[in-house]
């Protein structure tokens, strides 16, 4: 059976889609019906009937156009697998006039007809307001060289239509879509996907107001180029004033890379930008929105930043869609910059700087079972100096959920610091590959509270390695969580460098220069198991270094207020647990190690007790805690207590000591007699400078070693 073709189409539509063609030969596909064929090639250009197998309806029909002056279009014919012999205006072959383009039809009787267009020429149009005043009838193509004056945007050429335009009633949208004189419609042709904003006029001159102008070449990428399409902004500054909604598939493209040096100085109030109203958002209209390359800077903001702004709107968010990619941005001058709430973001290489009193700086709130990414990412104030005034911001850094749930999103080389509510605030699970805060609190010695990194309960955050720095505290843990890292470090803290009600498991953690305790167990429920601890520092010049909660620490097989750990290293000398310390420890070394001694009693601040210490070994030291109960005295920050020693030779023993908060300094020893084997010492310590509360117990810290 010989295949017939099928019915006959129907008329194109008012407006036929234009195909670029570069290369010097193009074959004809039944996908073509109602397409505008350009042909770019500045050569000669043969156009090839389809092959063998494919039926065509009567009614099919294709627009030729070559833009190029000169070229001269050539027609082929092949058979079908019917053996019919497709003649071209009844001859095997065409070759058109040079310029001359023309229709290609089937007819009924299906022979292909050409019927010409005429020469076609480009002439050269100078601005939009000329390509209005042109008729459709006096060229079938022409060049567009400027928009408001010859050479303000790169030239686009046009192809005449022979109906009105479709878009916003048949007014068009000035760019994609041009009025003509005669009512009918010019189309732009883009040789790629790439659109330019001031192909719709946008002035980008910093003060006139763009948004009409960006939002028309953003939604030309999806009705013209049929999404997949990048909309340019040029190297310039433009104000948007309005909202901006960039369809599915589409992505805004900055031309110049975003200031990789944040220094905050003048030079960025002329840095190419987009100057956003705060008050107006630019938001994803569909799933696979992008931005990338930007400078989105808020309007009014001026450079250097030097006190503490009050900032406010969100510069970007995705609106619930999918698939939002923001990369290599910075964004500065808005409460929030990006806030995330569909699924599978990708946020890369962005540079944040706002107050997150709203959200956060950056939020990202991925739901419970939606994943993302989000690496190489920079949150905090912009300045020259980052001073002690401009150099934090009153809100959150990065936010991860605004609900507790499983792990949702992958972070990894983040930095966020200077923030005095939260740097990094997990309200649901998360994946984290390296990230650190830091905050210019221990420099600036104004602690507000701020908390380095903070796990909401009923959450699980887990990964490679954490450092906060700065925190006040450092590392909070809530009740029901879990935070689980390779390796984790908390240095200059305000108060402490852990607090925890719910569990932290590391591999390594190092606890360093914390105001407080290192590790602090604030309710029952809180676990601290890690392989190996390391704590050091001044630790705010207090021992201990761990604290118990209200029912005490315990180290060891509990069920409640766990400590764990296999190997303990430190350069303090002196308990390292607060007197609420019960349990064993698992060896002798264990014991010298941690130097935990029990605790001495001795009555009263400054006076003569019946303590009992240890001898010194004969090549080392001795170390310890007494524990001074309440007493009469208590008004100086210096004292003496007289406790018994054994000794094993009668050597000179000198000890030195400290109360609880205080400084470490040399006391004085006693030379026993030969004869005496528990002489009476008198030790000496110091509470530098601060005096002793009356009534209340004191641990007196101490090191003795014979002379």
């Amino acid at each position: 059976m010989v295949a017939r073709p099928a019915l006959a189409l129907g008329p194109c539509p008012n407006v036929m889609t234009p195909k670029i063609i570069t290369a010097p030969t193009y074959t004809v596909t039944q996908d073509d019906n109602c397409w505008w064929i350009v042909l770019n090639n500045p050569g000669n250009v043969t156009v090839t009937l389809p092959a063998p197998g494919l039926i065509f309806s009567p009614g099919f029909q294709i627009t030729i156009l070559p833009v190029q002056p000169g070229t001269q279009v050539t027609f082929n014919q092949l058979a079908d697998d019917a053996g019919h012999v497709h003649q071209i205006n009844t001859a095997p072959t065409l070759t058109t006039a040079q310029g001359e383009g023309g229709v290609l039809k089937i007819q009924q009787d299906l022979n292909w007809w050409v019927l010409p267009t005429g020469a076609v020429g480009r002439p050269l149009i100078q601005t939009n307001a000329a390509l209005q005043a042109l008729s459709t009838a006096n060229f079938a193509v022409i060049t567009r060289a400027g928009f408001y004056s010859l050479g303000d945007v790169p030239s686009l050429f046009y192809v005449a239509s022979a109906h009105a335009c479709t878009l916003n009633a048949g007014a068009g949208d000035n760019g994609s879509q041009v009025k003509s004189a005669d009512g009918k419609c010019w189309l732009a042709v883009y040789p790629s996907n790439i659109m330019d904003v001031r192909e719709w006029g946008a002035h980008c001159d910093n003060a006139t107001d763009d948004s009409v102008a960006f939002q028309a070449a953003l939604n030309a990428g999806l009705t013209v180029l049929n999404s997949n399409a990048s909309v340019l902004v040029p190297s310039l500054r433009c104000m948007v004033k309005g909202n901006l909604a960039i369809p599915i598939n589409t992505a805004l493209q900055c031309s110049t890379p975003f200031p990789n040096a944040i220094t905050g100085t003048a030079a960025l109030n002329t840095e190419p930008a987009i100057v956003l109203d705060p008050s107006k958002t630019i938001s994803a209209a569909g799933p696979g929105a992008s931005i990338s390359g930007c400078f989105i800077v808020a309007s009014g903001i001026t450079f250097p930043v030097l006190t503490i702004p009050t900032w406010t709107g969100i510069a970007v968010k995705d609106a619930g869609f999918s698939d939002f990619s923001l990369t290599y941005s910075t964004i500065v001058g808005f409460d929030t910059a990006f806030y995330n709430t569909g699924a599978r973001p990708y946020v890369h290489h962005v540079f944040a700087d706002g107050t997150g009193v709203t959200h956060a700086v950056i939020e990202l709130d991925v739901g419970n079972t939606d994943s993302g990414v989000a690496d190489y990412i920079k949150i905090q104030p912009i300045g020259t100096a980052n001073s002690c005034a401009a150099g934090r911001r009153p809100g959150t850094g990065l936010r991860v959920g605004s609900s507790p749930g499983p792990a949702g999103i992958w972070l990894d080389q983040i930095v966020s610091q200077n923030f005095d509510i939260y740097d990094y605030d997990f309200q649901t699970g998360a994946i984290f590959g390296a990230i650190w805060t830091d905050g210019n609190n221990f420099a600036c010695a104004d602690y507000v509270g701020n908390i380095g990194v903070h796990v909401a309960a009923g959450n699980y955050v887990w990964g490679g390695s954490l450092a906060s720095f700065s925190g006040d505290p450092g590392i909070v843990v809530d009740a029901t969580s879990t935070l689980k890292a390779d390796f984790i470090a908390s240095e200059f803290s305000g108060t402490d460098c852990i607090q925890l009600s719910g569990a932290l498991v590391a591999q390594t953690a190092l606890l360093l220069d914390c105001a407080g305790g290192a590790a602090k167990i604030l309710a029952t429920t809180g676990v601290f198991s890690v392989h190996n601890l390391q704590m050091g520092g001044n630790n705010g010049g207090s021992l201990p270094f761990i604290k118990g909660g209200t029912t005490g620490l315990l180290v060891g097989a509990k069920p409640w207020g766990q400590v764990f750990f296999d190997e303990l290293t430190t350069d303090r000398p002196g308990n390292l647990f607060d007197s609420n310390f019960t349990g064993t420890v698992g060896s002798a070394h264990m014991t010298a190690l941690m130097q935990i001694t029990p605790t001495v009693a001795c009555t009263g601040i400054g006076s003569t007790g019946t303590c009992s210490l240890p001898s010194p070994p004969e090549t080392g030291i001795t170390s310890g805690t007494i524990l001074l109960t309440p007493g009469g005295s208590g008004i100086a920050a210096s004292g003496t207590v007289t406790v018994g020693i054994s000794l094993a030779a009668a050597f000179q023993v000198v000890c030195w000591a400290q109360t609880t908060g205080g400084d470490w300094a040399a006391g004085s020893g006693v030379t026993p007699s030969t004869s005496a084997t528990s002489p009476q010492l008198t030790m000496t310590w110091q509470n530098g400078g601060i005096p002793l509360v009356s009534a209340t117990p004191y641990s007196l810290s101490y090191d003795c070693k014979y002379r």
